[in-house]
């Protein structure tokens, strides 16, 4: 493990959580597979990290070519062949021999290619394309940082990289000085390229225009409110790291723990929708007394239940209320079979809360779900007045 590569790992720790990332991880030979694997299903980034230095001996086209043959052309190399090696094995293989996140269905699965090259000085322009054996993104150590702060959650870092591909792929020619202008004309056209016209000259210098306007500012400072569904997902992490967590839903599929898919469904929420699920999270715990609510995350097949209620009552009726709630928000939209349920507990004795989770996963809505939602409704009242609506939006409520 070099310096380098610590470094780029760190990085993107930042963005993803780090049960899906390994730094050095190995092969099905227990030889090292590359620098960097990102693993989240159906999704896969296989990263290699190259620090060469650049040498200046007063020729200029014989330095470059040099540099670029060492840093970029290896790297893609190690790529192309950690993608040929994951073949041959289904499950990742850490660094220290341990089997980890099982990697996703061959049919299923997207692999993303990046290639880190540092140490050109800046005096090298980064390409990046298909070298051979597919379309490698190529970042520097300036453009990386940019990219995994701007787009600091997996969904937004993907969307970005399947949307440059696609976009490069279907003919297009981009002009410009870095890969963080590319980035400010990306998020200027809403998080998109255009289909016309087929050459974008980008002038040099857009992204550091783009990231001082104010409106981009206010942006960022709104999105603080969106951390506070990161710092759940960190806390539902650490609690199944350190096997602290609650006893799961019954009804649950097995291939993978509650607590593991909760994380997962969590985190593949793109900044915008974090948005809007921390604000709805930051009302229900500002508001006097308890409650619960429903969420929806646009174009997520995953609801959410957070539920707020007394941590020096019986905690175990509270858990039971959340597992029932899942239940009844499941039978009410029948377009969404996963239901995640958070519930806080909050005491006037201490600061904070207690963070519980539980995760529903039912395929085949049953007349014996039916007949347990219609209990839970009309018995206990559990989100009555959101009885026989499909809800599609984000942020929708309900307090019962």
């Amino acid at each position: 493990m070099t310096d380098s590569e610590r470094v780029v790992y760190e990085l993107i720790k930042k963005s993803f959580p780090s049960f899906w990332s390994y730094l050095n991880p190995l092969n099905a030979r227990r030889r090292e597979l590359c620098d960097v694997l990102v693993v989240c299903d159906p999704d896969i980034i296989i990263f290699s990290i190259k620090e060469i230095e650049y040498k200046d001996t007063g020729r200029p086209k014989v330095d470059v070519e040099r540099w670029k043959r060492k840093a970029i052309d290896a790297s893609s190399k190690q790529v192309y062949g950690a993608e040929r090696q994951l073949v041959t094995q289904s499950e990742v293989i850490t660094r220290d021999g341990k089997v980890a996140l099982p990697f996703p269905a061959d049919a299923n699965k997207n692999i993303y290619r990046v290639a880190i090259a540092l140490g050109s000085k800046e005096k090298v322009p980064l390409i990046f394309g298909d070298f051979g054996k597919g379309f490698v993104h190529v970042f520097d150590e300036t453009s990386l940082e940019i990219l995994l702060s701007e787009l600091d959650t997996i969904s937004d870092f993907l969307k970005y990289l399947s949307v440059k591909q696609n976009w490069f792929e279907s003919g297009k020619i981009s002009i410009s000085s870095t890969e963080e202008d590319l980035l400010a004309f990306y998020l200027t056209q809403d998080c998109s390229l255009p289909s016309e016209p087929s050459l974008v000259v980008l002038e040099a210098g857009l992204w550091e225009r783009f990231s001082s306007l104010p409106e981009v500012i206010s942006r960022k400072e709104s999105d603080q409110t969106s951390y506070i569904w990161d710092n759940l997902i960190e806390r539902v992490y650490e609690n199944y790291a350190t096997n602290n967590y609650r006893t799961p839903w019954a009804n649950d599929f097995k291939e993978l723990s509650d607590a593991e898919r909760v994380v997962r469904a969590m985190a593949r929420e793109d900044r915008q929708m974090r948005q809007q699920l921390g604000a709805s999270v930051l009302d229900l715990r500002e508001r006097s007394g308890f409650g619960a609510r429903v969420l929806d995350a646009i174009g997520s097949p995953v609801r959410y239940v957070v539920m707020t209620a007394d941590y020096d009552s019986n905690r175990e009726l509270n858990f039971k209320e959340l597992q029932a709630r899942c239940l009844v928000a499941r039978g009410l939209d029948h377009s969404k079979q996963i239901v995640i349920g958070i519930l806080m507990e909050l005491t006037t004795r201490h600061s904070g809360d207690a963070v519980s989770l539980c995760y529903l996963g039912v395929r085949d809505w049953t007349p014996e779900w039916q007949e347990k939602m219609d209990l839970y409704q009309n018995e206990l009242g559990f989100f009555l007045n959101l009885r026989g609506k499909i809800q599609n939006k984000a942020n929708m409520s309900s307090s019962a």
